[in-house]
């Protein structure tokens, strides 16, 4: 066969077609680099919501609860350390491994009274330290109101209540911290307590939102 003869079968061949796939070598490289970075893009790991440093974590179940602030910063808190009348006790949680205390946010803070156990609701009762030789038991809440996020630093022991100063919200922390003064509708969120080795411990995470709810415009 001749030269010419080979040249004119070549030039009878039909062409590809457009968009026949892997029939050029354009179209081959074209779809091999998708599925590379589609390869590369399966295997890198997304990270969605990195957990909190530990000081910023509320406290955590197991958690030994600690003072807040003052002289004794950072010592377990136990039960005879808890005031009587007008006061209450600040408070956050303690790793018990890393020795972290989480107050490293303002939402993490803790309310710490006393009260008769008799007056304690049917749901309050089985989150409080119970002591029956005395009759006392010991609530904790959350230390932000849940009005606007003041911080709940007054205790009226008449009223068995915790009062905002900002908006004069009053919380009651006999009956599961529900709101009975004020602009708050919300309940405070309270913290189940126990008792481990002669100090108060998180006996889980707090039941109920804390802080308050921004408004959406």
């Amino acid at each position: 066969m001749c030269r010419d003869e080979r040249g004119k079968r070549r030039a009878d061949r039909p062409l590809p077609a457009a968009g026949d796939g892997l029939t050029t070598g354009t179209n081959r490289r074209t779809v091999l680099r998708g599925a590379v970075g589609a390869g590369l893009a399966l295997s890198v790991p997304i990270v969605v919501n990195a957990a909190k440093p530990a000081h910023k974590q509320r406290p955590q179940p197991g958690d030994v609860l600690a003072h807040r602030f003052g002289e004794l910063k950072g010592q377990p808190v136990s039960p005879a350390q808890v005031p009587t009348g007008a006061e209450l006790l600040q408070a956050a949680g303690k790793d018990p491994v890393s020795g972290v205390l989480r107050d490293g946010s303002r939402l993490n803070g803790v309310n710490v009274v006393r009260l008769e156990a008799k007056v304690l609701d049917d749901q309050t009762r089985p989150l409080a330290i119970i002591d029956d030789q005395s009759g006392e038991g010991i609530v904790a809440y959350s230390s932000v109101c849940t009005h606007q996020g003041c911080d709940l630093t007054q205790w009226l022991p008449e009223s068995r209540a915790f009062k905002c100063y900002c908006h004069y919200s009053e919380f009651n922390a006999a009956e599961f911290g529900k709101p009975i003064h004020g602009p708050a509708t919300r309940r405070l969120a309270i913290l189940p307590l126990k008792l481990e080795g002669g100090v108060i411990v998180v006996a889980g995470a707090f039941v109920g939102k804390v802080g308050f709810k921004k408004k959406q415009f």
